[in-house]
């Protein structure tokens, strides 16, 4: 879900990056809240043969924003969502080639370590290529904030557009569709490999280095 927010802004919903969270926070303030549409009438599905997602809407708002989480965890929580009881809601098409979890979803495996080989061997860096796929090179979005500092980087997005709440209420909020609680431990040469194929996403955001945390502005 992409969404319009007091026809002032819109937030893009990045998958298993807090997306739900935010709506759900939204919801509970004096927020309208409306489904983003393209500039072609249709629906928010992605189709990657177009350029970057967040470019094809009508932009009259005046503020848009996303939120980004650490490739290694965004894998995890994926790889928990798909394997978590009762499985996933809906599914993907195989056949269906400009929807990128495909690729992802043909990797599937029976344990965590199995899947991420798969990654590597047929998609390595397709965290790093799904973000440029949604937020392109930066042009159309006005703000990026991080899953691991999601209270303070919310609580600053929505100041740009006249809702305020605070950090500290925002981390005191329940947050929607939260991953299964349970530990992945990874194998250190995957680890290593991984780290190394997701070079952009970790580079582009910051991770890893102590002089960015908060917010990131493309």
């Amino acid at each position: 879900m992409h969404v319009i927010i007091n026809h002032r802004a819109l937030f893009l919903h990045i998958p298993k990056c807090a997306g739900s969270s935010v709506v759900n926070i939204l919801r509970s303030v004096p927020c309208e809240l409306h489904r983003a549409r393209r500039r072609n009438g249709a629906s928010d599905d992605i189709d990657m043969t177009q350029g970057p997602f967040v470019g094809r809407f009508h932009k009259p708002q005046p503020f848009t924003f996303c939120f980004v989480r650490h490739p290694l965890a965004w894998y995890e929580s994926f790889w928990k969502y798909r394997t978590r009881p009762g499985g996933p809601r809906r599914s993907i098409p195989l056949q269906d080639d400009w929807q990128p979890m495909r690729q992802l979803i043909a990797c599937k495996a029976d344990t965590f370590d199995e899947f991420m080989q798969n990654i590597l061997e047929r998609t390595p860096g397709w965290v790093s290529r799904y973000y440029e796929w949604l937020i392109g090179d930066g042009r159309f979005i006005d703000m990026i904030g991080r899953v691991e500092t999601f209270a303070n980087d919310l609580s600053g997005a929505l100041s740009r557009f006249g809702v305020s709440i605070a950090a500290e209420d925002i981390a005191e909020m329940p947050h929607k569709n939260v991953s299964i609680k349970s530990d992945i431990t990874w194998d250190n040469g995957i680890r290593r490999e991984v780290l190394a194929a997701e070079s952009v996403a970790i580079n582009r955001f910051h991770y890893g280095s102590d002089n960015a945390k908060g917010i990131l502005h493309a």
